[in-house]
């Protein structure tokens, strides 16, 4: 999976990480290519402390919520968004229910959608910002790149500077049609 952290002014750099997550949504593709050996085992690099703030864009299931809680062993300091309601998510995963309930000190917001958080959301500084697996749902190359792009265009204002130590992390599954995205190129087309 690739992660790009923000180095510096207008730049971004990927680095490759495994999600600490384990979303449901995407299991039968990781298996698949694990099979197929498009998959590769990566070494992990992203750093979420218990002192860091973080925004996370775009849940399915809160699954990741629920391993980052279980990595970092604090659950203040989260904000967890999801461009579906919470009727929607109970109704597309029932596990959330009890997974939500246990996220006390988590801020759960609904209807977000990641690429236009100022509509959704306040401008607050966050340590990091990860955009879990990011899909608009529509397999076409040219729609998930816009989504990228919107994303990359706005997220500026949620994210600390890069000398202060703010990183944003975006996790893809290396392989076919994720790297036709090329992340790097629309994350510097955002100059972000």
């Amino acid at each position: 999976m690739k992660s790009l952290k923000k180095k510096g002014k207008g730049k971004a750099k990927a680095a490759d990480k495994k999600s600490t997550g384990k979303g449901t949504f995407l299991k039968n593709k990781r298996e698949k290519l694990k099979k197929s050996n498009k998959l590769k085992k990566t070494k992990k690099t992203a750093s979420y402390s218990e002192n860091h703030t973080i925004l996370v864009c775009g849940e399915r299931d809160f699954s990741f919520t629920k391993g980052l809680i279980r990595h970092r062993k604090k659950r203040e300091g989260i904000v967890s968004t999801t461009k579906h309601s919470k009727q929607q998510i109970l109704e597309k995963c029932p596990k959330a229910t009890a997974w939500l309930d246990s996220f006390q000190d988590v801020k759960i917001m609904y209807s977000v959608d990641p690429a236009n958080l100022k509509r959704s959301m306040s401008p607050t500084l966050f340590d990091r910002v990860i955009f879990n697996f990011p899909s608009s749902g529509d397999q076409r190359v040219h729609v998930n790149r816009n989504l990228l792009r919107d994303f990359f265009a706005n997220v500026g204002c949620f994210v600390k500077s890069a000398q202060r130590g703010g990183e944003v992390h975006v996790n893809l599954i290396n392989g076919s049609p994720y790297d036709k995205w090329d992340v790097k190129k629309v994350a510097a087309e955002s100059k972000f």
